[in-house]
């Protein structure tokens, strides 16, 4: 089953894209761009049904602070504010545990306009609230980000990429309830995610201008897909496949449990006809059915 869940975010710095050259890589909500930068961006919020069985309203209200500590190295703080209204049992609200980001961009090619980056992002476990299902355990992912312009007719158009490995700290789980002990494997995921952008600020200024409208000009059109697989069903010596058809496409294991994904249609526009200047973005993202590892769902973007 999908969910429409419907985001408003709005980055505070004149900073909040990813440039090279003359190639802005606009910032997304699904996945994180390339660029080192400092930046707020709050609120975002999300509300959609979960993977759970039965499937429960789930509401996120999320804030993040990113600071730069050197030119090519910063840090960030996230923290989430969950409801979940399950059917038949009461809501339960509570903040979701603490995350934390290290990233480092080592490439900045203003002739290829291509960024790359690394970044270790951190979930701290025990930090969130029990009664809407956070990990006790710490969290670690490590991320590959890149971004890339294309060239000759296709100029105005970019992509921007991520791929990760999400691993608990700790292999398993006990859990004392009901007077019986159990022990739960704590699950592995391979995180990765794709944007698509296309600049009509760069195609005016560097390509052509074709006497659109100053409106027009100033919009960065994008779509956002982003995906998480389980990699302990995933890799255990069984080949896998993925398969997305259209927006209520879930791309699934050969074995095991679907994967995560979700599909993000956005537009930006700028405030100004500098396509430095602050942008602020409406979105309106369609995420496909969760399947996640506890009986509450992962609602850590890793």
């Amino acid at each position: 089953m999908a969910a429409v869940p419907f985001a408003l975010s709005y980055p505070v710095t004149a900073h909040a894209h990813c440039e090279v050259g003359g190639r802005i890589f606009a910032s997304t909500l699904t996945l994180d761009d390339p660029r080192v930068s400092d930046e707020l961006s709050l609120p975002t919020i999300q509300s959609f049904k979960n993977g759970d069985v039965p499937s429960a309203q789930e509401l996120e209200i999320s804030g993040e602070y990113t600071k730069t500590i050197t030119r090519n190295f910063g840090v960030s703080f996230e923290e989430t504010w969950v409801h979940l209204n399950p059917p038949g049992e009461g809501s339960h609200s509570g903040f979701d545990n603490l995350g934390t980001s290290f990233k480092y961009q080592f490439v900045r090619d203003a002739g290829r306009e291509l960024a790359m980056s690394a970044s270790l992002d951190v979930a701290w476990g025990g930090t969130g609230a029990k009664s809407i299902g956070t990990e006790p355990f710490t969290t670690l992912t490590p991320t590959w980000f890149v971004g890339k312009g294309f060239l000759k007719l296709l100029r105005p158009l970019a992509v921007t990429t991520e791929l990760g490995y999400s691993f608990p700290t700790q292999s398993s789980t006990t859990e004392f309830a009901d007077g019986i002990l159990t022990e739960q494997r704590n699950p592995q995921f391979l995180v990765w995610g794709v944007s698509l952008q296309y600049d009509m600020p760069y195609l005016k200024a560097r390509v052509q201008d074709f006497g659109l409208p100053k409106f027009v000009n100033r919009l960065v059109p994008i779509t956002e897909f982003s995906f998480k697989i389980e990699a302990a069903f995933c890799f255990s010596g069984s080949r896998t496949s993925r398969a997305l058809s259209g927006i209520n496409g879930a791309p699934h294991c050969a074995r095991g449990r679907p994967s995560s994904p979700s599909l993000a249609l956005s537009l930006h526009v700028s405030e100004h006809s500098s396509p430095r200047s602050h942008t602020a973005r409406v979105l309106t993202r369609a995420a496909c059915g969760r399947t996640p590892p506890h009986p509450k769902a992962n609602r850590r973007r890793v």
